[in-house]
């Protein structure tokens, strides 16, 4: 998809301004005028003394809209509000000072509470499926205090929203403080497979869905922040999912049937944030406390654009926990005849999250693919110096409940049920680093039954794993995988790989295995690394490996002239989420550097950054790091 038609589709939203606004106009077929404009107040110029006047008078106007209604300054005391098969599209927008103004006052918002009082959501939104689709604006306001305690479909403390509808939740408009046994903020809910009947939630402009509880006993307690299900679309641009609870799954988000999909839409330098989110009571259970920030079942992780920025970090699940899977549970199908769930994210930072059990950061069962990748070309930067734009760091399991000769995932846990596909973890050009398992033994990646592990052009630093000391481990795989053009610098482990099973393997060709006191594999496996390899030790492996005393890396992770990792090897290796010819930032290589010898085979430098700063080594000034 274009930039152009990027701009032209957001346009209509208010997201631009200016001379950027003028420009687009050419582009856009003109929006019809707002047919009526209801204003809510005490004034004389205010149309509506009541905002519930005003909403039913909106929903009833069938002339052509989207209509308007303006809502004064300050707190307003409902509840159970209704909008149900509105005649047009209507616009909810706070902040106005007084009815004759045009605009709502700089800073300023409305309050909408339903003040706590049990059974009272603020909100229920409504539009048949056999109705044209009708789309909600929500401006420059807070819902609070909804209380909806009920077990039925009535989920949602702030908003229910069912139906053939679109909810915008823009400038800065915020869903907090509110509590339901389903959907603590808002719940939304359909019955249909046809995307084009779905019931779809935005977040734009700041706006945010945060300090919301889902309670309900039993199998409910879904979703604190969101809960959607049956035929639901959430798509966020910039805005927040935070601090929300879920007694027992989706802290954040709840996502539940395979005709539910979360949308990522940031461009140029707007934010997807899940903060501090958790799902699971206060005592352990192994059967509740999934998914801190998400969970999935069946259920896709999309991104609607290629539009997102290259050079800084778009995604971010940030403190959140549970019992299993701190950030992220996905569960795909058991049944192999179903498709797999997909899910990715780009340039995302996944960290601080923790696992009372397993899965620090991510949990993956049955059919369901995720891919970790760096997008587009160029690094991202920490404290000024080049950084893996995939930061996934200080990500803890606490494997409680289960055996420390086991591991629990410091990062990422991954299982299989007896006779189901097996789960998928894909990662490209990200940074592991301190990541833990201090009461097991997989400190990054523990896969279980024959889950795949494709892991390329990332680094790996300071990730730990505390049990039996025979075991400890990076990455702890029951089947073959990859593991090729990686950076393993100093990780407190007692082997850096281990592949169960004398029939399996790891590839590990064009990785720099750097980790002194720890052996490069064990388990009874075998490595494949094709003679591009580069470690502290060749014991146990296949001859042909580089052993040196340092691998001499420059800030950034790309070797130094004096490394011996410079054009070393004669080929990269491809997977199918990620091409031969990209170092870990996404850009370019092989980079031939003409004045070193190809050390012993070709021009491919080892690890997951190639050296790119070959303007010094044909003896112009000083060579960098030398």
């Amino acid at each position: 998809m274009s930039q152009q038609v990027l701009r032209a589709r957001r346009a209509s939203s208010g997201r631009r301004s200016g001379l950027a606004a003028i420009a687009l106009s050419a582009l856009l077929p003109a929006l019809p005028a707002l047919a009526t404009t209801y204003s809510v107040g005490s004034g004389p110029a205010c149309t509506h003394l009541t905002l519930l006047s005003a909403i039913n008078a909106a929903v009833a106007d069938a002339s052509p809209g989207p209509h308007l209604i303006k809502i004064d300054t300050g707190n307003r005391l409902i509840s159970n509000y209704e909008i149900v098969n509105p005649a047009q599209d209507i616009i909810l927008e706070g902040g106005y000072a007084s009815c004759t103004d045009p605009a709502p006052a700089v800073g300023q918002r409305s309050t909408l509470d339903s003040g706590g009082v049990s059974g009272a959501r603020v909100f229920r939104i409504a539009n048949d499926n056999s109705n044209a689709r009708r789309t909600i604006r929500l401006r420059n306001l807070t819902l609070t205090g909804g209380l909806n305690p009920s077990t039925q479909l009535g989920w949602g403390g702030g908003i229910h929203a069912q139906g053939r509808l679109n909810l915008y939740l823009e400038s800065e408009t915020y869903v907090d403080g509110n509590s339901a046994s389903n959907g603590g903020g808002i719940a939304l809910f359909n019955l249909t497979a046809n995307p084009d009947q779905f019931t779809r939630l935005r977040l734009a402009s700041g706006s945010r869905v945060c300090l919301n509880a889902a309670t309900g006993p039993g199998s409910n307690g879904n979703g604190g922040g969101i809960h959607a299900i049956g035929g639901t679309e959430v798509t966020i641009w910039r805005g927040s999912v935070c601090n929300n609870e879920a007694r027992r799954h989706g802290g954040g988000l709840f996502m539940g049937s395979q005709n539910d999909r979360l949308v990522l839409d940031p461009i140029n330098t707007e934010v997807v944030d899940f903060t501090g989110n958790s799902a699971g009571g206060a005592a352990f259970s192994a059967t509740e406390g999934f998914g801190g920030a998400i969970y999935g079942f069946r259920a896709d992780i999309l991104y609607a654009s290629t539009a997102t920025n290259a050079t800084l970090r778009s995604v971010q699940l940030l403190g959140n926990s549970a019992n299993f899977g701190g950030a992220l549970y996905l569960e795909g199908s058991a049944n192999a005849a179903d498709p797999f769930t997909a899910a990715e994210l780009r340039n995302a930072t996944i960290s601080g999250n923790d696992a009372r059990a397993r899965g620090g950061a991510v949990y993956l069962r049955n059919a369901v693919d995720l891919r970790l990748v760096k997008f587009g070309a160029g690094s991202c930067v920490l404290f000024g110096q080049p950084w893996p734009c995939v930061d996934l760091f200080n990500n803890t399991a606490f494997n409680e409940s289960f055996s420390n000769t086991f591991g629990a995932g410091g990062f990422a846990f991954l299982e299989q049920a007896t006779g189901a596909p097996r789960p998928a973890l894909r990662v490209a050009g990200a940074m592991f680093d301190n990541n833990a398992d201090p009461n097991g033994t997989a400190a990054v990646v523990d896969a279980r039954g024959e889950s795949s592990v494709r892991i390329l052009r990332s680094v790996f630093r300071g990730n730990s794993a505390g049990g039996s000391a025979s075991f400890r481990t990076l990455v702890e795989a029951r089947t073959s995988f990859l593991f090729g053009y990686n950076t393993v610098l100093n990780n407190p482990v007692t082997h850096l790989l281990i592949v169960n099973g004398a029939a399996n393997s790891v590839r590990t060709t064009g990785s720099i295995l750097h980790s002194p006191g720890a052996s490069l594999i064990s388990g009874g496996g075998s490595m494949v690394h094709d003679e591009c390899l580069l470690a502290h030790t060749d014991v146990g492996v296949p001859p042909g490996v580089k052993v040196v005393a340092s691998p001499r890396l420059a800030p950034g992770f790309a070797p130094r002239p004096q490394s011996a990792a410079i054009d070393t090897c004669d080929f990269g290796i491809a997977d199918n989420f990620w091409p031969a010819d990209l170092d870990g930032y996404g850009q370019p290589a092989p980079v031939d550097v003409a004045s070193i010898a190809d050390q012993p085979w070709g021009p491919w430098d080892l690890g997951a950054i190639e050296q790119r700063d070959v303007l010094f080594y044909g003896g112009f000034g000083t060579r960098p790091g030398h």
